[in-house]
């Protein structure tokens, strides 16, 4: 059950004076005052807005969704007039439809939202701004549910708390009682399950891999291991997402194995350009540009350029396999020693320039 939260104003120094709340029109402008400022729900985690009013393929209507610094998705579903059993199993089948969207869905979703407020920055920009880092090369890995409401029945915070404590399910409810004192508002909010700090959860997030990133991690390593035998250098320990990638002596250039595609469609070979911009992207791909038909060549396959890629640049080959298995690791390493013997020569007379 939630906290109940009371307002009092003091008077003549010792005197209270409670602060009834009032439903008003609370839950129609909750939705703009969450938009306006996430921090308000967010904290102490960071979340960035990404879409609001939502349609899914399904028919609903997703009230806001947001991101955070790792690339977990969040959807936030008010209450509203519906009943606590609608809200419960809508804002489920709201992350239904969400799990499966791929990154460049996102980012559609959010020019979509953007395009809506007046404005064309594109994702990546977007998110560099806002968290002070590069987006994840993989978004919405995980994704979370929040139930925003003034109250909910025990029955219904009951059956969250059982999908949260005994299945792991992300769904939390939070609460907001709205408080009027003559001329000023106020929000108060309480949470059903006390989220984690930013620094909890963090510590979360490395500690609790899922089954398929540590097996993601073996086979990466596996990978890595191959390769080693045909061009020897450290490699670096796997990081948990679906993608290991191995810089170049020049910046915003590195090697990458990576699965594509959510659920995952195939594993590609590729290398990244990942500069600021488009631009500085596209010049630098320029070097490499004249030296794809000796790589098909020596690939004996046909090489993929994905341009633009958000801000980014990219060119791969791909392999429609993804069972983790002795085959595709032995196709990722040689594929990956003949991407890295073409282009080295044109990466190392571009470091000395």
């Amino acid at each position: 059950m939630s906290l109940e939260t009371g307002f009092w104003r003091i008077q003549g120094g010792i005197k209270p004076q409670r602060i009834s709340p009032t439903a008003m029109d609370f839950e129609a402008r909750l939705e703009a005052i969450l938009e306006s400022d996430i921090a308000v729900v967010s904290e102490p985690r960071k979340w960035m807005v990404i879409g609001r009013q939502i349609i899914t393929d399904h028919g609903g209507r997703i009230d806001l969704l947001a991101i955070d610094e790792v690339g977990t998705v969040i959807v936030l579903e008010l209450k509203r007039d519906k009943t606590d059993r609608e809200v419960v199993s809508q804002v489920l089948d709201y992350a239904s439809w969400v799990e499966d969207l791929d990154y460049a869905q996102i980012a559609a979703l959010f020019t979509n939202y953007c395009q809506k407020n007046g404005s064309t920055i594109p994702l990546e920009a977007a998110f560099k701004s806002y968290f002070g880092v590069d987006i994840p090369e993989e978004i919405n890995a995980e994704h979370e549910m929040v139930i925003v409401a003034a109250e909910l029945h025990p029955e219904s915070e009951r059956v969250v708390r059982y999908l949260q404590k005994n299945y792991g399910v992300p769904v939390n409810a939070v609460f907001f009682s709205f408080f009027r004192d003559g001329a000023s508002e106020y929000l108060s909010r309480s949470w059903l399950v006390e989220p984690l700090s930013a620094v909890d959860d963090a510590a979360k997030r490395r500690r609790g891999l899922s089954p398929r990133q540590v097996a993601t991690n073996e086979f990466f390593t596996q990978c890595a291991e191959l390769l080693n035998k045909q061009v020897p250098m450290d490699y670096a320990a796997p990081c948990g997402q679906g993608y290991y990638l191995m810089p170049t002596s020049v910046p915003d250039v590195h090697f990458e194995w990576g699965f594509h595609g959510r659920p995952r469609s195939g594993l590609r070979v590729q290398l990244h350009f990942e500069a600021g911009n488009i631009e500085r992207n596209r010049a630098l791909f320029a070097v490499f540009e004249p030296h794809l038909p000796a790589l098909e060549a020596a690939l004996r396959e046909p090489v993929s350029v994905e341009d633009p890629w958000g801000s980014r640049l990219r060119f791969y080959i791909e392999n429609p396999l993804t069972e983790m298995d002795d085959e595709l690791a032995t196709w990722a390493a040689d594929k990956m020693a003949v991407l890295m013997r073409v282009m080295q020569p044109v990466l190392d007379d571009l470091a000395r320039r």
